[in-house]
This record gives structure tokens, sequence and C-alpha cells, in this order.
């Protein structure tokens, strides 16, 4: 099976120079159509009131919104580094697995790109694996990029 369309899914922290540096390897270099994506996601609001007073929301909303042109800001400097159209940049805002997979779907993609911390034990339990849970509803070959230790 040749690979046509391809989605990279990164954040805006340092891991995600080391994503695209490792993926590019990868990647066919001609005839695939190569997306981005990066997914701000919010406090859940739930927590709102019970935490929160009316400044407090209005910061969270503020860092969210500051989170958001961060990411188009450094997603369009990847885009022009790696040689991706910015048409093909695209910032969400919501549950990260749940927005990489509609992006994913909407796009229609082969192959999806993204890294991971490979936790285990506790370290795991406490901090999640996105990488994993977004295996669990791929309708789509994966390259899971093993991130350096910090």
């Amino acid at each position: 099976m040749s690979v046509k369309k391809v989605l990279i899914a990164i954040d805006s922290s340092m891991d995600a120079d080391f994503i695209l540096e490792k993926s590019d390897q990868y990647l066919p270099k001609e005839g695939a159509e190569i997306s981005m994506i990066s997914v701000v996601e919010p406090m859940p609001l739930f927590y709102a009131d019970i935490y929160w007073s009316n400044e407090t929301y209005e910061v969270e909303k503020n860092l969210v919104r500051e989170g958001i042109e961060k990411a188009k800001e450094k997603l369009m400097e990847f885009g022009r580094l790696y040689g991706i159209q910015t048409s093909n940049c695209h910032v969400k805002k919501g549950d990260i697995v749940t927005e990489i997979h509609r992006m994913a779907e909407n796009l229609n993609i082969d192959l999806l790109v993204m890294g991971s911390h490979c936790r285990k034990g506790f370290q795991r339990f406490r901090m999640g694996s996105t990488a994993a849970a977004v295996i669990h509803g791929a309708k789509y070959d994966l390259h899971i990029v093993r991130l350096k230790e910090s």
C-alpha cells in the first residue's frame, strides 16, 4: 500500500522538532499530501463552578486563547521549515484524541505520525498515554516516534 495522505500530530514543545526530524526519514518524498495538527486542550469546565471565581475563569480563557495562538505560530513555523503548505496546518481546541481522530477522518489519511514518551507503570497511570488512546481508535496506520527522555 502506498501512503498518499499523512497527518503529523505535534504540540508546541521541543518534542515537535524531534518528531518531525525523525519522521522525515520515513515519509514519502513525492506524491504524498502531508498535514499537521496541534490540539490545545482546555481545562474541563465542570471544575469551573467548584474551584474557579469569574476572574480565574477569565484567566483560563485567556490562557487557552494564547495557547491556540502560540500553537498556530509554531505550526506555521514547522510548516515552512518542512515544506508543508500552511493550508495543511491545523490547530484545534478540544480533547486531543477526539480531535486527532476527527481530523484523520476528515482528511481520509493513510498514516498518522505522533510521538510517545512510552511511560510505564505508575507514571503511565498518573500521566496517561495519549498515543495509546489514539491507537485504540485508529482506522489508519501509525508511526509512533519514541521521544527522548527529558
